[in-house]
């Protein structure tokens, strides 16, 4: 072999050497950017941690809230619909009602126009005041002369 060639080769393995050098060192730095990127990432996940669990409870609550409300809005509108039940009812018994007091009024009115006629024939077929020694000798309401009276008021026969 040639000493040119000798040298080339020589110089060729130096230059291979310094590159395998330099490509040792760039492997060795992305390992240690490797290792110190990871770690980045633990800390950072370690840090993260609480928020993350933060957030996972705040999903959580928000979930158990929105199942409350719509409890608490099923509830409500069924609370609606028994109020609009009993206002149904209330007016329907008010209507009852002013019907019914209709009637016990005509009833009380027919009563009163009855009384009033029972009075008027009473005061014009009275007999004469007793006087004060023949009431004290009357018999009473509960005496058995009285008992089997076919009528009730004394002294006016019952009406057929």
């Amino acid at each position: 072999m040639s000493s040119s060639l000798t040298t080339s080769l020589i110089g060729v393995a130096f230059t291979l050497a310094a590159i395998l050098v330099q490509l040792g060192r760039v492997l060795q730095r992305a390992d240690q950017n490797e290792a110190s990127l990871k770690e980045l990432k633990e800390r950072r996940e370690r840090e993260l941690k609480p928020q993350a669990d933060l957030i996972a409870a705040v999903h959580q609550r928000t979930h158990e809230l929105s199942s409350a409300i719509q409890a608490v809005s099923a509830q409500h509108t069924l609370l609606e619909s028994r109020i609009a039940h009993a206002e149904a009812a209330g007016a329907e018994l008010r209507h009852r009602q002013g019907g019914s007091a209709n009637e016990l009024r005509a009833v009380l009115a027919e009563v009163l126009d009855r009384l009033a006629r029972v009075e008027t024939a009473m005061a014009h077929s009275s007999p004469p005041p007793l006087p004060a020694e023949a009431v004290a000798l009357s018999p009473s309401r509960t005496s058995p002369a009285r008992r089997g009276a076919a009528h009730s008021l004394a002294g006016i026969p019952p009406r057929r």
